[in-house]
């Protein structure tokens, strides 16, 4: 190879000044397309360091038998990246191009201590909550705004290694922090598109499932609520059911939301709230009226967080009209 490259750089200066330094152009970047970052994955013991980094590697890189090994730190080498999984102790004694900083989703709250730590991490760390998919429906307003306290919601990121929740988020966040931290990894993202181009799509392919499983799963909530006989005895529910939908869509994508977020998307369906309320004096129309709100709701929120919380509002009005229509075509059947 190194012949060859002789060759194109002689030829280059028989023929054309500039030829030399368009080779020389070329292999600086390729260089920048394949540099090596290295990510240091600290947290406590069990936060799911080394299943995050089997999730985000090509297979046979993580064994099972080291999930849940106390054995720290341990290196993962892989085409993109080297993981260096660590304990939180560890964490300032690493030089590292970024860091992934785990917490599992799991914990009650977030303590004084474990606070001061988030608050205080280095700019090229990113906090990662573990586990999102066992975050229960009263935990994750709390734990995501105590959250949202410490940290910018750029720097956070919700996965879940089990279901491959957020992993493309965190992907994409991290090509994006290496950009800004160094020239050398300014075409990160052209490494990342080779090494994970298959990965992404089975990843794409599992998040419109689940995706599309909430917003079923939310109309069909929405038409067991209006079945309470009661008038008005249903919007508190309802609200409460679009709520926690929105917060799994949420995270899904890996994406940590507060209120301010829940109301603006909630708020795209106002011109619909008169139309719930006249319909809870005609009980025939309830259940298809919630429905087709809530529907409308989830696809709303679906292409909010799919175009990188980038839409207007005007658009997600567009949106939910759009899906609200399209719900009440639907015949939903009531869930418990």
């Amino acid at each position: 190879m190194a012949a060859l490259s002789g060759e194109f750089e002689e030829e280059g200066r028989a023929t054309n000044g500039n030829t030399t330094m368009e080779v020389e152009s070329t292999q600086a970047t390729t260089a920048k397309a394949s540099a090596i970052a290295k990510i240091l994955v600290a947290g406590r013991h069990s936060a799911g360091k080394t299943s995050l980094i089997q999730a985000v590697t090509h297979c046979n890189t993580v064994s099972e038998e080291d999930i849940g090994s106390n054995a720290a730190p341990q290196a993962y080498e892989t085409a993109i990246a080297n993981f260096i999984e660590t304990e939180e102790d560890g964490l300032s004694g690493q030089d590292a191009d970024c860091i992934w900083h785990c917490i599992d989703g799991l914990i009650a709250c977030i303590r004084n201590d474990e606070a001061a730590k988030i608050k205080n991490l280095p700019g090229n760390a990113m906090l990662v909550v573990t586990k999102c998919e066992l975050i229960g429906k009263e935990h994750s307003e709390a734990v995501i705004g105590s959250l949202l306290d410490i940290l910018p919601r750029e720097r956070i990121v919700l996965v879940s290694a089990k279901n491959k929740r957020g992993l493309k988020t965190l992907i994409r966040k991290t090509s994006e922090l290496l950009g800004r931290q160094s020239p050398q990894f300014a075409n990160f993202d052209i490494s990342i598109g080779e090494y994970y181009a298959n990965i992404f799509q089975a990843w794409e392919n599992n998040m419109e499932s689940e995706i599309n499983d909430y917003i079923n799963w939310g109309a069909s909530r929405a038409a067991a609520i209006a079945l309470i006989p009661l008038p008005m005895a249903d919007a508190a529910p309802l609200i409460a059911n679009e709520a926690y939908m929105i917060y799994k869509l949420a995270e899904v994508h890996g994406i940590a939301i507060d209120k301010s977020i829940l109301s603006m998307l909630l708020g795209c369906a106002c011109n619909s709230i008169a139309g719930k309320i006249g319909a809870n004096f005609l009980p025939f129309m309830k259940i298809p009226i919630a429905a087709a709100a809530t529907y409308g709701i989830g696809k709303t929120a679906k292409a909010y967080f799919e175009s990188g919380m980038t839409l207007s509002l005007d658009e997600l009005k567009q949106k939910f009209a759009s899906a609200q229509t399209e719900g009440k075509a639907k015949n939903w059947n009531p869930m418990e």
